[in-house]
């Protein structure tokens, strides 16, 4: 008994400790155990701007470097959930450890208006994902190394999104061969 309240104390403070990006993080690794890093990134920071994209509290510390957007603080939140038994690397990938599961367990309703986006981004590759990010947000593939190697994808046809002429109701867009609603949010 008391080492259950004990464990759901540590799960509560442990939940008020994350950040926003190490819950999209948590729920990404939920949804495709065995996520690489570069991957993770980069479905980080487009879930973020998709979900924030008016506010001006978004991963703050979002630079362009050799593989396009990355967070240096994305990176230390990832290695201190290593650190504290939340995550596990293994051959490159993320995974969560029972304890992450449960914490990230307390997250999913969070993230379930965005569950169809986050399957669909789990059906395109790493390229295409990747092809996706420097489309929308050219502005962090200065530094990139690969940016001039993707190779054009005739099935994936990217436009940049006019927020303000998105129709009250949303719009449907086609990711991975799933249909996404996008609704522009007025705050």
């Amino acid at each position: 008994m008391m080492a259950k309240k004990f464990r759901k104390e540590l799960l509560k403070n442990d939940l008020e400790e994350l950040s926003f990006e190490s819950k999209i993080a948590l729920y990404c690794i939920k949804n495709r155990q065995g996520i690489k890093r570069t991957r993770l990134q980069k479905l980080t920071f487009l879930i973020d701007r998709i979900l924030r994209f008016e506010e001006v509290k978004r991963i703050s510390d979002v630079e362009p470097y050799y593989y396009g957007p990355f967070s240096e603080g994305l990176a230390e939140q990832l290695q201190g959930m290593t650190d504290e038994g939340i995550l596990v690397e293994r051959n490159g990938g993320y995974h969560l450890t029972d304890y992450g599961n449960e914490l990230t367990n307390l997250i999913i309703d969070d993230f379930a208006h965005i569950s169809n986006l986050i399957g669909a981004m789990n059906n395109i590759s790493d390229r295409e994902l990747v092809k996706i990010v420097y489309e929308l947000f050219p502005e962090f593939t200065e530094k990139s190394l690969i940016k001039d190697k993707l190779p054009e994808f005739r099935q994936l046809h990217i436009r940049r999104f006019d927020f303000d002429k998105i129709p009250k109701d949303g719009m449907k867009i086609d990711i991975g061969g799933k249909p996404i609603k996008i609704i522009a949010f007025q705050g």
